[in-house]
């Protein structure tokens, strides 16, 4: 299945595994109905949207926050729910996070409103340990 797919499917999460985030995630914004929003997080960036610039099918990223970024991987995942609908969220190097367990219960209680809103949430890391 492509990203697409897993989309349109409503999936609330994926693990992706890859050194090459960029091109992955740019592979994906191919792959999706131009309506369908990219988002990323990074503890250094905070949030992201990758924003057409003005030529086709080309894609840069811009920052969301005028503050300071959102460190907290729990705030992180809180504000997902009020970034817009139907996007798709690339949260980098996250499964550092997953050794907190208030991070696995807060993925998990907002697992259902991912679902029922289209938003499909994308771990990014270039390790599976």
């Amino acid at each position: 299945m492509n990203i697409r797919q897993y989309q349109a499917a409503r999936y609330p999460f994926l693990w992706l595994t890859t050194t090459e985030e960029e091109r992955t995630i740019r592979t994906h914004r191919q792959q999706v109905k131009e309506q369908v929003r990219f988002f990323s997080w990074d503890i250094e960036a905070g949030f992201q949207e990758l924003a057409p610039n003005g030529a086709p099918n080309t894609w840069t990223w811009k920052p969301l926050q005028a503050e300071e970024p959102t460190t907290s991987p729990g705030v992180a995942l809180d504000q997902i729910l009020t970034l817009p609908e139907n996007s798709i969220y690339y949260l980098k190097d996250f499964h550092k996070y997953f050794e907190d367990i208030t991070v696995i219960r807060r993925a998990s209680n907002i697992k259902e409103t991912l679902k029922a809103t289209a938003r499909l949430i994308c771990f990014v890391a270039c390790t599976t340990a």
